[in-house]
């Protein structure tokens, strides 16, 4: 489990990446992000859950999910956490650090 991200958390995530071969026809790009409520803890062997509230800064409702984790590199608590899963790295931050 990654400390900082736990079930119940409101989060931003965006999408800074997509490994060599993995791209999809999702148009989940680099630069896509959502804002939404964790639903369950970011582990590593589980993808992330979100229940999603907004989509590019577009209030969209829905249910966000990824590929399995495979790591991720925690700066400290004033930096966004980078998560790395099968196909993507994301940024995922807790919503109240960005007002």
């Amino acid at each position: 489990m990654i400390p900082r991200l736990t079930a119940g958390l409101e989060v931003r995530i965006e999408k800074v990446d997509t490994k060599p071969g993995r791209e999809n026809s999702y148009g989940i790009n680099e630069g896509y992000w959502i804002e939404g409520r964790l639903l369950a803890d970011i582990e590593t062997k589980s993808p992330i859950q979100v229940a999603r509230t907004s989509r590019n800064g577009i209030s969209k409702l829905g249910l966000f999910t990824t590929s399995v984790v495979t790591g991720y590199v925690d700066k400290g608590p004033d930096h966004p956490i980078e998560v790395h899963t099968q196909n993507s790295t994301y940024l995922v931050e807790e919503k109240r650090n960005l007002q």
